[in-house]
């Protein structure tokens, strides 16, 4: 099944927003901020599709949790430059180092399921029809 450009974007952007990636339902995938549902309460799209499916989405927190400390990194030189004090920047990352890849977590999760749907499109069965969604 081929989907179009604008059905591929509009997929990745539901996961980019913490939706589904099938039927774009936000409310309702996470428990206690950051344990997400087992399945859509809408479509019904189980979330993890095959085993080990979330190690997608920890990669994708970690790479931008690492592109976040890049950048936090880059601004602590400019701004402390020529006086730069070896070792400080942990202290004044900290914050960069415990909170984005916590706060990047759930979208990860979302995106990568997006991401997946491009990859390996639905199959049949797979999601309640669109009549039946609630």
């Amino acid at each position: 099944m081929t989907q179009d450009r604008s059905a591929q974007l509009r997929c990745l952007a539901r996961g980019l927003t913490l939706g589904c990636g099938v039927c774009g339902r936000r409310r309702g995938l996470f428990r206690r901020g950051l344990v997400m549902v087992e399945r859509c309460p809408r479509c019904s799209l189980t979330f993890e599709r095959t085993e080990g499916h979330y190690i997608g989405a920890i990669g994708i927190n970690t790479i931008l949790s690492f592109t976040a400390l890049f950048f936090g990194l880059i601004a602590f030189v400019a701004a402390t430059y020529p006086d730069t004090p070896a070792g400080a920047w942990v202290f004044a990352l900290l914050p960069v180092l415990a909170l984005v890849p916590l706060l990047l977590y759930p979208v990860s999760k979302t995106l990568w399921t997006s991401i997946d749907l491009l990859m390996r499109p639905l199959e049949p069965g797979e999601v309640l029809p669109e009549s039946e969604w609630h």
